[in-house]
């Protein structure tokens, strides 16, 4: 599968343990909700040389990043700061997000199943060594 095959706008399909997800990050119960009623629509441009990154809704959010780069630092919609780098390895992409003042490291692959974008992310407290993960899955627009 050529890396090209992620390009595109993409519509979210289903969400799976979202809440605890967001939970486990301190997010609050109100924001949660609100996060996890919304179908964010993503669109992706990649290439060898950059991702390109662009949710929409309250978590919504864009990327410009590089493959292999020093991390980026990014701000949230909540106003929570990042640090942001990827790599492609093999037929996936690997954001990997760092939170310094929690602290705290989340991980996500996106990979192309039965023509679908699944997008699994794993957050860990490096602070108590807990995890959680959820899946999002999109539909090609």
């Amino acid at each position: 599968m050529p890396i090209s095959d992620f390009n595109g706008t993409w519509n979210t399909v289903s969400k799976e343990n979202m809440d605890e997800f967001l939970k486990s990050q301190g997010a609050p119960w109100a924001g949660r909700k609100i996060v996890c009623a919304e179908k964010p629509t993503v669109t992706i441009a990649i290439d060898d040389s950059s991702f390109k990154f662009d949710m929409t809704g309250r978590i919504g959010f864009k990327l410009d990043l590089v493959p292999g780069a020093e991390p980026v630092e990014f701000t949230s919609a909540n106003g929570k700061v990042w640090y942001d780098s990827y790599e492609i390895v093999g037929e996936t992409i690997v954001l990997t997000r760092l939170d310094k003042k929690t602290p705290g490291k989340l991980v996500q692959v996106r990979s192309i199943e039965d023509g679908k974008l699944v997008a699994k992310s794993t957050w860990t407290n490096e602070s108590d060594g807990s995890t959680c993960s959820m899946t999002l899955t999109f539909a090609k627009a």
